[in-house]
């Protein structure tokens, strides 16, 4: 569960300079009164529409809403960002559809493969076949994530299987090498 802090705890925090969280109690699905008798919802509702409001701007100028993680330029956006994924399955119904609405990706995991395959596809367009060096200088990230789909061949979707095989991916780093005709493709 998230750290949730106290207003005592946020105004220690506060008066000591340390980072106040950007995530409340109030955030969760309510149970009733609690979050009403605290006083507090209002400026809580407005923080989450004023960070909300921030991520329409992101959004508006980068094109998505993957604001990355630690990120400088707005670190606030960034660690609220984080925290609604934390959140999805509590959050309250309202606040999950207006990001959903927006385009919010909950999980990033889904993201990164996707960004990491169309690099394959360019990869393929240029040089013809999907065997990336795992040291290949121009992009030593891809070459390591094509060493980890063959690794993790048993625990990709069927999705991600069909789609590295509509590449004609190769499964076995040694197929290469043996020349094309040794090419080893997953069985459908």
């Amino acid at each position: 569960m998230p750290k949730v802090l106290s207003k005592e705890k946020k105004r220690s925090e506060k008066e000591n300079g340390a980072p106040v969280s950007v995530f409340c109690d109030t955030d969760l699905e309510e149970d009733g009164e609690s979050a009403e008798q605290s006083g507090e919802i209002n400026k809580h509702e407005t923080v989450w529409n004023q960070m909300y409001e921030e991520l329409i701007a992101y959004k508006n100028e980068y094109g998505d809403c993957l604001v990355p993680i630690k990120w400088s330029e707005n670190e606030r956006l960034s660690t609220w960002v984080g925290t609604q994924r934390s959140l999805e399955t509590r959050m309250r119904p309202d606040r999950r559809q207006k990001l959903s609405e927006l385009g919010f990706c909950w999980k990033l995991q889904i993201v990164n493969w996707n960004i990491m395959y169309d690099r394959l596809c360019d990869f393929k367009a240029t040089e013809g076949h999907c065997f990336v060096p795992l040291t290949f200088r121009a992009d030593p990230k891809l070459g390591r994530w094509v060493k980890n789909q063959r690794s993790r061949v048993h625990s990709l979707t069927e999705e991600r299987k069909a789609l590295l095989n509509e590449l004609d991916f190769e499964w076995s780093a040694e197929s290469h090498r043996g020349g094309r005709k040794n090419q080893k493709r997953l069985p459908k």
